[in-house]
């Protein structure tokens, strides 16, 4: 009899890195699993001290996050040698562009006399990263910084264009960034409101075909209580949603994330087929399912027996 998906003694595969404002909550997604999570950022001092930054800080603690690497985090580990990391702006990471992330014990300039601290990526790593700021120009440096690294040493290079709709009046920035960024990743997940939004097609499958652009060789397409789809240029596969009673669907869709890339990391990239997909959908679609039994976005992150329990 096999061992309940992702559980402990499993050999890593590769490390995933994610970054954006919803990788906290992907990053603690992949905690709450077992995975070891390790933040990448800078926390605020001095003149950019704030409190969110500090409760931020203390959540990640409490999940499970590793912050070793962020400057004045005073890293906390993970239980066992999963390795996940997350580079996230989240209102105080910066990137000084060269793949690193910047850090100062003052008023917050990028990289200057602070401390850099490099991403040493490895092939078959996974970087995941998400739109919602990217149309700041410092903020698209460092992401294009961390991208290229990544790329260059063999990444396998995941994105969500978190566009938080409705979007209002800087609609159209926001759109033209996701769209900036989408060629370059090779595995998009995408819900069915931003699939419109990007591509302004009403006309689902079109809608579907026109994201596969630039790198792009996967489609993770979620329908919330729907299901979600898996679409590749070699396969597809569907899983329907789970029912359950919900309580509260913030954050379902990063669980969704935390939970198909806490999986994909244990995958075997080269051998990804129809069969293989629907395994890593249905632990996403149960994680993201959970999820929403809860109020809240981290603490109703599920853990990995919560999950092994309803497959």
């Amino acid at each position: 009899m096999g061992h309940p998906v992702g559980e402990a003694g499993e050999k890593m595969l590769r490390t995933v890195y994610a970054m954006g404002e919803e990788a906290v909550n992907v990053a603690c997604a992949v905690a709450k699993l077992g995975g070891r999570a390790v933040f990448l950022g800078r926390h605020g001092a001095g003149a950019d001290a704030d409190a969110f930054g500090d409760r931020l800080l203390g959540t990640l603690r409490e999940t499970g996050v590793d912050t070793v690497r962020l400057p004045g985090g005073n890293g906390v580990r993970g239980e066992n040698g999963d390795r996940v990391e997350s580079a996230a702006n989240a209102k105080n990471a910066v990137n000084d562009g060269n793949a690193g992330i910047g850090g100062t014990d003052g008023a917050g300039e990028t990289g200057g006399t602070g401390e850099n601290r490099e991403i040493g990526f490895e092939p078959g790593d996974i970087l995941h990263f998400s739109s919602a700021d990217l149309a700041d120009a410092e903020a698209k440096l460092a992401h294009r910084s961390v991208i290229e690294a990544a790329r260059r040493n063999g990444g396998f290079i995941s994105f969500a264009p978190a566009v938080r709709l409705p979007s209002g009046p800087d609609s159209d920035a926001r759109r033209e960034a996701a769209l900036e960024w989408l060629p370059l990743a090779h595995l998009v997940k995408i819900g069915r409101d931003e699939l419109t939004f990007l591509t302004g097609m009403e006309e689902e499958q079109p809608a579907l075909r026109s994201l596969f652009q630039g790198n792009v060789e996967h489609v993770l397409y979620t329908r919330g209580s729907r299901g979600a789809e898996w679409i590749s240029k070699r396969f597809r596969a569907f899983l329907p949603g789970l029912p359950v009673d919900a309580a509260d669907t913030t954050g379902a869709g990063d669980a969704f994330v935390g939970a198909l890339l806490y999986q994909l990391q244990r995958s075997k990239l080269s051998e990804l087929d129809g069969t293989v997909a629907a395994t890593l959908l249905r632990f996403a679609n149960t994680a993201a399912a959970l999820s929403t039994t809860r109020m809240g976005a981290i603490p109703s992150l599920p853990a990995l027996a919560e999950v092994n329990a309803r497959l």
